[in-house]
């Protein structure tokens, strides 16, 4: 396969990396929905389009980010009318500045102290995890962002030099990263909740049944329940 002038062979390997153990995860081990079918094709698609082209004049535009734009756009329909706004509002401006600091690296490369998918990662995921609820939301917002980011900056990048690529290697790392970086957050997310819920006092757990100890997610809810039960064994 051709290198591009000006791309580094390692540049994309870690999207190929995350999206291969993503489909991989979906296809053998994800347990069988019509949800996790659905992911696994959406996420060979991306992969076996994402080296793909479509050519207008000096600007290419990868074919895989069309695509990761319309799944991601697709699991948005079912978000209220206002969220929707919102979250229209928060990746315009997270594209924004993923396109200013795109651009500025043009003039001023020095401020590359690291990778340059890194800090485009870095910006995508810092907007998402302070603006929005659930981490599926954040995610989705993210990424969208990331890929809004993308083809401003190519056609900003077109205007000014002539010729650009929407849907560049670097991206595709930048969304990698941000894919893992809101992986980890859920894993510690996990964790702390389950440590929770096992440093319960064992002498509050055994005034209340079992079958309650998954549903009780805070001190006050626990107080709550073994006020009921101290009440029903003074009525008896």
């Amino acid at each position: 396969m051709a290198v591009q002038k000006g791309v580094s062979m390692m540049e994309g390997i870690y999207f190929y990396w995350v999206s291969w153990l993503a489909w991989a995860f979906y296809t053998f081990i994800s347990k069988k929905t019509t949800q996790r079918t659905w992911l696994s094709m959406s996420i060979l698609i991306v992969i076996i389009c994402m080296p793909q082209h479509v050519k207008m004049g000096d600007l290419n535009i990868s074919l895989g980010i069309i695509f990761g734009l319309l799944i991601l756009s697709y699991m948005c329909f079912h978000y209220r009318p206002g969220k929707l706004l919102y979250l229209f509002i928060l990746t315009t401006f997270l594209a924004s500045a993923y396109t200013a600091f795109d651009i500025f690296t043009i003039y001023d490369p020095v401020v590359l102290f690291i990778a340059h998918p890194i800090y485009l990662a870095g910006i995508s995921f810092i907007f998402a995890f302070f603006l929005l609820g659930t981490i599926k939301d954040r995610l989705i917002a993210a990424l969208l962002g990331l890929i809004q980011g993308e083809c401003f900056s190519g056609i900003v990048r077109f205007w000014l030099v002539g010729k650009a690529e929407i849907g560049r290697m670097l991206f595709w790392d930048a969304f990698a990263y941000v894919v893992i970086a809101f992986l980890v957050v859920g894993l510690i997310k996990y964790v702390l909740d389950t440590a929770f819920r096992l440093l319960q006092p064992q002498t509050n757990q055994s005034s209340v049944p079992a079958s309650s100890w998954p549903l009780i997610t805070s001190r006050r809810q626990l107080k709550q329940l073994q006020r009921q039960q101290s009440i029903k064994i003074d009525a008896q």
